[in-house]
Formats: structure tokens, sequence, C-alpha cells
């Protein structure tokens, strides 16, 4: 990637047959990354001392998610990637980045406008339900990590 720090990435998309990631920035720039999204996650999960896998079963076990888990970058500022999908689904799918989210807005059936904290603005052809279900879960993860900080 361009050199760009995490706090600067707004979304990741994966295209339909696997085969290139988008990254989207909050500058409202874009770059088309020849590997897997997957493969980006799994080296921002390595360079915070775990891998993708464990991040995910992480979450898993805090959130008791079942589905479309979200991936825990970094635990110091709970930086989440939430994903639109599951993450064996074929297709395309987008992973967000809850941090930076500051709203969703409906836009019709199948279609929302993400807001995030800058004014940036990117539009995803998913249902407003699923990202809303999707912002609770990361919610609950932030809450669970919270709670196992007091208690240390």
């Amino acid at each position: 990637m361009r050199g760009s720090m995490l706090k600067d990435i707004a979304a990741l998309r994966a295209d339909n047959d696997r085969v290139y990631t988008d990254v989207f920035y909050t500058d409202g720039s874009s770059e088309r990354l020849y590997i897997l999204a997957e493969t980006v996650l799994e080296d921002w999960c390595v360079s915070f001392g775990s891998t993708l896998r464990g991040r995910v079963e992480a979450v898993r076990h805090l959130c008791n998610a079942k589905t479309k888990i979200p991936v825990l970058i970094r635990e110091s500022d709970t930086l989440l990637f939430f994903p639109m999908r599951s993450i064996n689904a074929d297709g395309e799918n987008y992973w967000i980045n809850d941090n930076l989210l500051g709203a969703a807005l409906p836009e019709g059936r199948n279609l929302s406008h993400l807001v995030f904290m800058n004014g940036y603005r990117l539009t995803v052809p998913y249902d407003i339900r699923i990202i809303r279900r999707q912002r609770e879960v990361c919610r609950k993860c932030r809450d669970a990590l919270a709670e196992r900080q007091r208690k240390i």
C-alpha cells in the first residue's frame, strides 16, 4: 500500500473473482492491490502480534458472534474491520473500518451510504440492516474488551 497508516483506510473491497482488493482511503483516494483482502488483513494482524484466524476467534469468543465476524486488528485502540459477508463467502466483500465510520444511511433496498468521521462517503451495495448488525457486534466487542481491561 502507498505507505499509508491504518488510520487512513476507510474500507477494503474484495472483487467478485477474489483476484484483487480495492483500498479506499479517507481522503477519497483509492488503490488496487493484486492480493486478497484476507492477505491484507492477515498482514495487519500479524504486525500487531496475532494471526487473522486468532483475531477472528478472539472476537467470536468475546462477542459470541457466529457469522460475519469482525477482525480485531489492534487491541490497544480496538481497531476493528467488519465484513459485509462471511470471510469465506465467494464474491465481492467489503471490510469496513468501524473506528472511522460515523454513520450509515439507507439508500433504498440493498444500497447504503457510509459516512466516515472526516466526511468521506462510500456507497456500498448492502442493506442498512447488515451494517447496523455489524456495528452492534463491534460495539459488543469493544464493551467486552473494556470489561476485560477493568478486571486486570
